[in-house]
């Protein structure tokens, strides 16, 4: 009876290996999955946020183009008198913008990215890229208001440098619909926004 247990031992004891390494393999796909799902969410949230700080520097450039834009058609039959009043005006509106814009540049800048989420930090890259040419811009009006007449190409291409990288880093899948958030942001407007078009100045 002795030696039948000492041969019988080895078997029995191998008749456990199954059902271990598959319980092994299903804990760490478990792992897997729920890592992967946690990186997910956080991804989205960085995104979600990115977006949501894109639309007020977005908001800000959209609302300084309109008030520009009414100015200037306000006082576009007035006398060379009222030249100084229109500068005065315009000087102030590109003053406020310009602070604006530094505070939602700011804001977009200190948004937490994790470091391996590469194509997020990407597209804030871009974007801030537009948002500092936009400074630049704002802060040139303020010097010589007649820059809203005035081509301005950096601004233009800037936005649309950061249009496929802002695509490119929404996760997948989408169940936020952030791509769409992001085509709004790039939908032609009914007076520029993201883009500026002096040339619609001159009308």
């Amino acid at each position: 009876m002795g030696e039948q247990s000492a041969v019988a031992t080895p078997w029995v004891r191998r008749r456990w290996v199954p059902p271990v390494a598959g319980a092994l393999a299903f804990l760490l796909t478990l792992i897997v999955g729920v890592g992967t799902a946690a990186d997910w969410a956080v991804r989205t949230g960085e995104m979600r946020t990115l977006i949501t700080s894109i639309h007020e520097s977005e908001s800000v450039m959209e609302a300084f183009q309109d008030a520009a834009f009414d100015a200037v058609e306000e006082h576009r039959t007035a006398g060379v008198q009222d030249r100084a009043k229109l500068d005065d005006e315009l000087t102030a509106l590109a003053t406020v913008a310009n602070e604006e814009l530094q505070l939602a540049g700011d804001e977009v800048a200190a948004q937490s990215i994790l470091p391996w989420h590469r194509t997020i930090g990407a597209a804030r890259d871009a974007y801030l890229a537009h948002n500092a040419a936009w400074q630049e811009y704002t802060a040139r009006v303020i010097e010589d208001p007649a820059e809203l007449l005035r081509d301005q190409p950096l601004v233009n291409s800037t936005f649309e440098d950061a249009q496929q990288p802002l695509l490119d880093a929404i996760p997948q899948p989408d169940l936020l619909d952030l791509e769409l958030d992001v085509w709004v942001i790039y939908a032609p407007p009914e007076s520029p926004s993201g883009e500026v078009f002096s040339t619609s100045l001159r009308r």
